[in-house]
């Protein structure tokens, strides 16, 4: 076991370093799907709000119809 078992905010940065994940928890496929999105349809930063908006939106929505399942 490394680092003792503790997770400190150092061995997170290390951990999510070495799986190459940004400080915005992206990592390269995520970035290489958003880089296409951008390039396939020409996104630009609205758009993007309003995409994020609209997934936020469904995403309310399912837990709202799974949480009875769950």
């Amino acid at each position: 076991m490394k680092y003792n078992g503790y997770i400190t905010e150092e061995v997170a940065d290390y951990a999510l370093d070495l799986l190459d994940v940004d400080k915005e928890g992206l990592d390269q496929t995520d970035r290489g799907i958003l880089l296409a999105m951008i390039e396939k349809f020409g996104m630009g930063r609205s758009d993007w709000r309003r995409l994020g908006h609209r997934s936020e939106k469904i995403r309310v929505r399912l837990r709202m119809y799974m949480s009875p399942i769950c």
